[in-house]
């Protein structure tokens, strides 16, 4: 019985020890401030990055609906009444779908 106790205080003292070691391995302020600012510039970056890749998609599509225009107006009048019409049909229908299935989407 009293071999069993000392074990289980040694084993007691090994894990206070080993809570101490865990608090003593702080980062510091610094390091802290520097993850953020490799952070913040990550995240810069990236909505740089997104940004021209939207523009340049963005001109490309006006660029072709102005070239359309011009070129065959025809074709740009019925792109525009397909993108008019085309979005809230796909949406009752997704919608109607859904609700067969006893879910709602909005």
């Amino acid at each position: 019985m009293k071999r069993n106790d000392e074990t289980n205080i040694n084993q007691l003292k090994r894990d206070w020890r080993q809570l101490d070691e865990l608090g003593e391995q702080s980062v510091s302020k610094v390091e802290v401030k520097e993850l953020l600012h490799d952070y913040r510039e990550k995240k810069r970056r990236t909505f740089y990055k997104e940004l021209v890749i939207f523009l340049c998609t963005a001109f490309v599509i006006l660029s072709s609906f102005a070239f359309s225009f011009v070129r065959a107006p025809g074709i740009f009048i019925v792109i525009q009444v397909g993108a008019s019409l085309l979005p809230p049909i796909i949406l009752f229908v997704l919608v109607k779908r859904k609700n067969k299935r006893g879910k709602t989407i909005l």
